[in-house]
Parts: structure tokens; C-alpha cells; sequence
């Protein structure tokens, strides 16, 4: 790990650089915001509406802009509705309260279905005083019987009603007494009754019929009737102008929405009046429909207003210097504007309900801006925007700045110079959870303070010097808190730390060294009854409290210790299966167990070791006598070969001594005795060690025996042996080396010399057995009587040394046998002894080669 060069100056420097410059940055742009913003006056409202003036859009003259023709377009908008709602609240060009308003045709008048016969009027005064006393209309309940019952009684005498001191009396005659009632209801007191609503449960049954069947009845019907504060044109009650309950709600609905709407409509209409009819203005305009013989003309130009000659407006408005002319009916639309003809007949779609088809609308725009309305002071800001290249440029090279700044700080985050690692401060080991709220609401609100002061630094609704300056300092304080924060974070992620400090984390870490202590406890009742207790007692509470699903989120962790435990199980066996195959060097990975079951995987890694280490120690004592063996063979094997050959050369001179002779007999023997034995043990040693080549080849296993057979005739007949054999006359080929095949047959026929009781037969059997997959194997039995008892067990006579002579009266070295099974097994055969009281059976088994092609034989080598 690399050790820090970073001293506090430089990251001093770095961080109060990376401040300046992202402050810098974004009070750049504040103030590239500030001269392309204008703030307009509202046109109908004293609200100011702002408009952004691109930098690089910005055209030379004011009439020529997108904000002159977007004003245009908002004012033409509000134009048309004004005459539309001047066509509902004046007659001959005056506001006329007394005008007739058919409340359903004026409710569904943008609805394109035929209106009912029923015509219910109303004084438009009446329904503008009625919305505007606060309420829309005021509704009390009655039950469905007795509102019909108040419909046919309004019917039979007119419902009569009168003004009274303040009050709306309204008159009706009882059906069941035939008394006249007079009810009363005071304007100021009228209020709707706010009765509870019955809830109808249709599943529960009301009785049953004659047949047992349950029956259910409808629940009660009620109906909200107005309380009439004013009355239609013909002084009847709106009750008599129905004929059903059905409709008389719609009546009422109709009622609603017309003083609604009415209200609205004669607010905007005040508001229209204010903006668009004072002399004061630099917006004209000229609406004139014709539907038939009659004639409209909206206008507030006054020499226009008793003038019915579009083409003399026309010619007026535009030579103000921008205009708009637009025939719906003609398809003709003429502008100087860059207002599309798509924009207009937008506006025109939503009134046309409102229009003829023989409709003209004129637009004309002072651009002399002469006098002092919105468009003027809108032209007066858009000169005195500037475009802002300056603070554009110092804005993007000072962002730029800063975000290399930004990542020169992340890098050097948590260096401290001359240390290695990652150097923690003292926020950075506070609690995730909580530092992160910190963070958020520390930065939140110096976040919102800024916001605050760029809102108003845009709307320009505030001194611009005091809110830069605000937007400075908070646009300081505020990167200087994110980065004291996001520093921090780094430093976490960095050390590794991040989750490690999560609240949430601690706590689990305390629950699991709890539950790991309970698991770790030797005593069963702590490691077993008390988890099992909780567990229990846990799900009881959550079922309770929440059902079964809060349960079900306690035992899904349950399980999973369930799972990580059979699986940690599964690890242990596979460790113990592993060392039972030999891999003596596999370990278990005991880092997440505890318990019972660290405890045995120790074990059984434990066991492993012990196994490897006396596996080690064994095949070094072996490689050991295997070297001392051959050491001494070689070093017995050469003054052995000088006595051989200077007992040959004695014999080979006169000698006339007999006793003499004898001695030389007995010299001779025992020396190719001791060459004999010297040739076992290296042979042993060899094999032992891995170091023996084999060169195999296909052999004829029937004619070797035939030959191992009349080497050793001489050998059996001094013992009075016959052998009895029993060979096939076909080869029988077997894939092995010929010379070690030779010392395997030469090693059986030895040891039949050697202990074969005197005068007793040999019994050799060669033969093929077919197996059901392969070519089959080759069969070779050499059977004797021993000529004395076998104290030891079968198994023991191919060890090394081991003799079945226990009193060592003959001659032998103990490695004839042992050195035949092993020379056997490193050719793929098998040797196998069977004793039967004096029966000696030796029984050697080959693969059966079935062609003469030769194959590679790979050289043995020991594990």
C-alpha cells in the first residue's frame, strides 16, 4: 500500500478552490438568469408573469420576439372569451340584469344533444347575486313520496310564493288534511340540512315470503329539493315546472351548475372589462359576428364601435404595425405575427358554440407602444435584457473547474500524509443511519434557502442585490456541507466501513453473537430448549398481534439457519469422504461454523493431519530402508562378486585335498546364495521406489510356461516332484514384460522346489475365461502339497521377509513371493493364494490380448 503524500494545506487548498469556483458557477448563471428573464404585469391581474429570453435567440426588435408574440397570443386567447361572455351578460353592449336565463340550455350549452321542453328561466341578476352570496344552491332533503307528493301539489295550485320581510314563503296544501301550510324559511337561516345517510346492507334479508324465501325491500329514497332564495321569471316555484321527481333533480343539477358557471364568468367579465376597454392600451381589437339580419360588433376601439365595416377595421388595426386577421367561415387568416394559423383555430374551436360561421376577428398591436399597458413595459425589460456571453463562458469554464476539483477531492479522501491506509475522522464513525440524516437535513435546508433565493432572484420578486448575495452565501454554505458529507461517505467506502457502521448492522451483529453464544453453549438445555423456547414464544406473540404473516417473516431466518446448518453438515461429510478416498491434504473450512459442528470439522481436519503426517512418515521410513537396502546391496554386491570369482578360480587349480574341496563346495553356495539374496533386495527396492521400467510386449503365456517347466524338470525330479500340467494348445497372449513374467514364473517354481513335500505331484492349469465384457483373462493356477504345516496366514506370505518355514530350516530370503505379486500387479495382473490344510494353490490371472498389435505400456509409478 502507497503512503500518502497529501498534507492538510493542499486539501485546504483543493476544497476551498473547489467551493469559490462552484459558487462562482452557480451565481453565474444567476446572473445570466437575471438578464434574460423580463417580468411582465399580468393583463389581468397585478401578478407579473415571466418570460425567458434565450441568450442566443434574442432578436433586435421587441415585436419581432417570442415573449411579444406569446403575449399576443394569451391576450387574443382571453379577447375571445370576453366576447363570449359579453354575448351572455349584455344587451345592446350594456351589462342587462334583467335578461332571461333558460338554466338548462345555458348549463348544456356545449353539449351536442336536443334540450327538454321544459324551459325554466331565471333574472340574470338574480342567479349573479345568488352565487355571489357565498354559496351555489342551498338543498334540503326530502323523502322520494313526499317530494311527488310536493310536485303534484305545486301543480294544483300554482305554488304560490311571495316576498315577505326578508323571507321566501311558500305555500302548499296538506294531501291527508286538506289544511293549507305555510312554510317558512328566513334567506339568512336558509342552510342545508345535513342529515346522516342510511347505509342499505342488501345481504342481510328483510323477512321471507310464504314459501320460506327470503325477501328484501329497497331502502328509503331521498331527494334534495333547493331552498328557493330566488324565483324563475313567471314567480312560480321550480316545482311547478316539472312533472317527476326524476326530473326536478335535473332541474336542480342545472340550477347548480348555471349559477356556478354565471359567477365565474361575471368575475372574468369585470376583470375583461378592466384590461381590454380603457383607452390606456396598445392591444385592439375588433370582433364582428352576423348571424342572418342581425349584427354584433365587440370592440375597444371607439370610433369603431358604431362602424358595421370589417374591411374600414381592418384597415385601421393593421396599420398599427402588427395585426391579425382571421374569417373562420372563408378560411382566411392574415398576420404580420409569427402566430400560426393552427394556434388561432385553436382558440377558435373551444367558443365557436358561442359564434356565427359569418364571424371576423381583428387584431391590432401598437408596436409604437405608446402608451403605458403590459406590452409596453415588456418592451421596455426586453431592451434592457442583455444576453450575458461573459457569465455564460465564466459559468461553464468554472462548473468544468469544479467537477475536476471534485475528483481530485474524492481521490484524495481518507490520505493522510506519511500513513499508509485510510485515515477515519471523527463524523466518520458515527452511526450510517444517522450521519445520513444529518447530511440530508443539514444540506436540505441550505439547499432550500438557495432555492429560495434563486426563485425570487428569477421572478424578481425582491431586491436582485440582496437575493445574489443571499444565493452566494447559500450556494457556499451549501457545497461546502455536501462535500464535508460526500468526502465523509468516500471515506467510509473507502475503509470498508460504509455498511460496517449501519445501526441496523450493530444490532445484528449483537443479536447473532447472542444467538452464536446460545449455539456455542455446551449445555444442551441452553443450546436447544432456550432458542426453541424463544422461537416458540415469538411466533405465539406474532400470530396474536399480527396474524400469520409477521410469523412467517420470523421463520423465514429459521430456515435459513436450518439450511446453512445441514449445508455445514454436508461439508463435513464431504471432508470425511474426501479423506477415506486418500486426499489426505483436504481441509474444511471451519470460519463460519460454531458449536458442535466447528468442533467436529476440527476433528475430523485434525484426524486428516494425523493421517498425512504418519502417511509422511511412513513412506520416509520406507524410502529410507529402501536406500539403506540398495546402499548395502551395492556395496555387499561388489567384494560378493570377487569371492565368486576367486572360489571359480581355486576350483579350476589342483587341489588334492577332499576336505579342501568340500569347503570350496560349501564357499560356492553360500556366496550364489548371498548374490541371489543381494538381487531380491535390489529387485524389492526397485519396486518399492517406483524405479522399475517395464517393456512390454504381447507374450505367448502358454510357451513361457512350457519353458519355465523344462528349466526347472532337473529341480523337480532331485525332489521326486512330477508335474502334472494342463495348458490349451492355443496361444494364450497376455500384454506384459518378458523378463519380468520370467522372475514371476521362476520365483512360483522356486518355492514348489523349496516346500513341496518330496514324491508328490505339481499340478499347473492354464486356461482363458470369457467374461461378459472384454476379450476375457488368462487363468494360470500352480498347485503342491506342502511338506510342512503353514503357521501363518495366506496373506502374510507375499510381505517381504515373510517365509512359511517360521524355523528358517531351508533356504530362501522371504521375497519370492512378495516380489512375484508385485511385478504381477504392475502388469495389470493379479496374484491370489489359497491355502487348504497342505494345500498350496498360487493362482495368477492376465488380460487376454486378442490381437498381436503392440501398445505403449506407461511406467508405474507409486503413490
Amino acid at each position: 500500500m502507497k503512503i500518502s503524500k497529501y498534507g492538510r494545506s493542499v486539501k485546504f487548498a483543493v476544497a476551498a478552490a473547489e467551493v469559490m469556483l462552484a459558487t462562482f458557477c452557480v451565481v453565474c448563471i444567476g446572473i445570466v438568469f437575471c438578464n434574460a428573464v423580463i417580468s411582465v404585469p399580468n393583463r389581468i391581474n397585478s401578478m407579473h408573469v415571466n418570460y425567458y429570453i434565450s441568450p442566443f435567440s434574442k432578436t433586435a426588435a421587441f415585436a419581432d420576439s417570442d415573449v411579444f408574440n406569446d403575449m399576443v397570443y394569451d391576450n387574443m386567447n382571453d379577447v375571445i372569451r370576453y366576447c363570449v361572455i359579453r354575448g351572455q351578460l349584455e344587451t345592446d353592449g350594456k351589462f342587462d340584469e334583467d335578461k332571461e336565463i333558460d338554466i338548462e340550455q345555458f348549463a348544456r350549452h356545449l353539449e351536442e344533444v336536443p334540450i327538454t321542453e321544459t324551459s325554466i328561466c331565471y333574472r340574470l341578476g338574480d342567479l349573479i347575486q345568488w352565487g355571489q352570496s357565498g354559496e351555489s344552491v342551498t338543498l334540503k332533503e326530502y323523502s322520494y313520496e313526499e317530494a311527488e307528493q310536493m310536485i303534484a301539489q305545486a301543480h294544483e295550485d300554482g305554488g304560490f310564493a311571495g316576498e315577505v320581510e326578508g323571507e321566501i314563503i311558500w305555500s302548499h296544501t296538506d294531501l291527508e288534511t286538506g289544511a293549507v301550510l305555510a312554510e317558512e324559511i328566513t334567506i339568512w337561516e336558509a342552510e342545508r340540512t345535513e342529515s346522516e345517510s342510511v347505509e342499505y346492507d342488501d345481504t342481510v334479508a328483510d323477512g321471507t315470503d310464504s314459501a320460506g324465501e327470503a325477501v328484501y325491500e329497497e331502502p328509503e329514497r331521498f331527494v334534495d329539493l333547493p331552498v328557493e332564495r330566488y324565483l324563475p321569471v313567471d314567480g312560480k316555484s321550480i316545482l311547478a315546472h316539472v312533472d317527476s321527481v326524476e326530473e326536478l333533480e335535473e332541474m336542480v343539477f342545472y340550477l347548480g351548475e348555471t349559477v356556478h358557471m354565471l359567477q365565474d364568468n361575471y368575475e372574468s367579465y369585470r376583470e375583461y372589462r378592466e384590461y381590454f376597454d380603457k383607452t390606456d392600451t396598445n392591444f385592439y381589437y375588433y370582433v364582428f359576428k352576423e348571424d342572418g339580419t342581425d349584427t354584433e360588433v365587440f370592440t375597444n376601439v371607439q370610433e369603431l364601435i358604431s362602424l358595421n365595416d370589417r374591411d374600414a377595421a381592418e384597415l385601421q388595426l393593421a396599420s398599427m404595425g402588427r395585426y391579425l386577421s382571421f374569417q373562420p367561415a372563408d378560411f382566411s387568416y392574415e398576420t404580420n405575427t409569427s402566430i400560426r394559423e393552427e394556434q388561432v383555430r385553436n382558440i377558435w374551436n373551444s367558443y365557436r358554440y358561442a359564434y356565427p360561421d359569418d364571424t371576423s376577428v381583428y387584431i391590432g398591436i401598437d408596436t409604437a407602444f405608446s402608451r403605458p399597458d403590459a406590452f409596453r413595459s415588456a418592451e421596455e425589460s426586453y431592451r434592457m435584457a442583455a444576453p450575458g456571453y461573459l457569465f455564460i463562458l465564466l459559468s461553464i469554464f468554472c462548473g468544468i473547474g469544479a467537477l475536476v476539483l471534485f475528483g481530485i477531492m474524492t481521490h484524495m479522501s481518507g490520505k493522510k500524509q506519511g500513513t499508509e491506509g485510510i485515515t477515519l475522522l471523527w463524523f466518520d464513525r458515527w452511526h450510517t443511519e444517522v450521519a445520513g440524516m444529518i447530511a440530508a437535513g443539514i444540506t436540505g435546508a441550505l439547499f432550500f434557502m438557495t432555492g429560495v433565493a434563486a426563485s425570487e432572484l428569477y421572478w424578481g420578486s425582491g431586491d436582485r442585490s440582496r437575493m445574489l448575495i443571499t444565493l452566494t452565501l447559500g450556494t457556499a454554505l451549501t457545497v461546502s456541507m455536501f462535500l464535508f458529507f460526500w468526502l465523509s461517505l468516500v471515506r467510509r467506502v473507502k475503509a470498508g466501513t460504509f455498511w460496517k457502521n449501519f445501526l441496523i448492522y450493530y444490532i445484528y451483529l449483537k443479536c447473532k453473537h447472542l444467538i452464536l453464544a446460545i449455539y456455542d453453549d455446551s449445555r444442551s438445555v441452553v443450546r436447544v430448549w432456550v432458542p426453541y423456547l424463544l422461537f416458540v414464544g415469538a411466533n405465539a406473540i406474532l400470530i396474536g398481534a399480527g396474524g400469520v404473516y409477521p410469523a412467517f417473516l420470523l421463520d423465514i431466518p429459521v430456515g435459513i439457519f436450518l439450511y446453512r446448518s445441514n449445508k455445514i453438515r454436508k461439508r463435513i461429510l464431504e471432508g470425511i469422504g474426501n479423506i477415506r478416498d486418500g486426499n489426505l491434504d483436504y481441509q474444511i473450512d471451519t470460519e463460519r461454523m460454531h458449536g458442535d459442528s466447528r468442533i467436529l470439522a476440527e476433528a475430523v481436519n485434525s484426524i486428516g493431519n494425523g493421517i498425512r503426517q504418519a502417511v509422511e512418515t511412513s513412506v520416509k521410513d520406507e524410502r529410507m530402508k529402501a536406500d539403506l537396502i540398495t546402499n548395502v546391496s551395492h556395496d555387499i554386491k561388489t567384494p560378493l562378486t570377487s569371492i565368486i570369482n576367486y572360489v571359480d578360480l581355486i576350483k579350476r587349480e589342483p587341489v588334492e585335498n577332499e576336505k579342501i574341496k568340500g569347503y570350496l563346495e560349501v564357499l560356492e553356495s553360500k556366496s550364489q546364495r548371498l548374490k541371489q539374496l543381494t538381487e531380491d533386495l535390489v529387485e524389492v527396492s526397485k519396486i518399492s521406489s517406483g524405479n522399475i521400467v517395464l517393456q512390454c510386449e504381447n507374450l505367448n503365456l502358454v510357451e513361457l510356461m512350457n519353458q519355465t517347466i523344462g528349466e526347472f524338470s532337473e529341480k523337480f525330479e532331485e525332489r521326486g516332484l512330477q508335474v502334472i500340467a494342463s495348458m490349451e494348445e492355443k496361444p494364450l497372449l497376455i500384454y506384459a514384460d518378458s523378463r519380468r513374467i520370467w522372475r514371476v514364473m521362476e520365483n512360483l517354481f522356486n518355492n514348489v522346489c523349496k516346500y513341496a513335500m518330496k514324491h508328490t505331484r505339481v499340478y499347473v492349469e492354464l486356461k482363458a475365461l470369457k467374461e461378459e465384457k472384454g476379450p476375457g483373462r488368462v487363468w494360470l493356477s500352480v498347485k503342491n502339497i506342502s511338506e510342512q504345516p503353514l503357521r501363518i496366514g495366506v496373506e502374510d506370505l507375499t510381505e517381504r521377509f515373510i517365509r512359511g518355514d517360521v524355523a528358517r530350516s531351508t533356504e530362501g530370503s522371504g521375497l519370492g513371493l512378495s516380489i512375484a505379486k508385485n511385478l504381477t500387479e504392475l502388469q495389470k495382473g493379479r496374484l491370489e493364494i489359497i491355502s487348504d490344510g497342505d494345500l498350496f494353490k498360487v493362482v495368477i490371472t492376465f488380460p487376454l490380448v486378442v490381437s498381436l498389435k503392440e501398445k505403449e505400456c506407461v511406467a508405474w509409478e507409486r503413490k
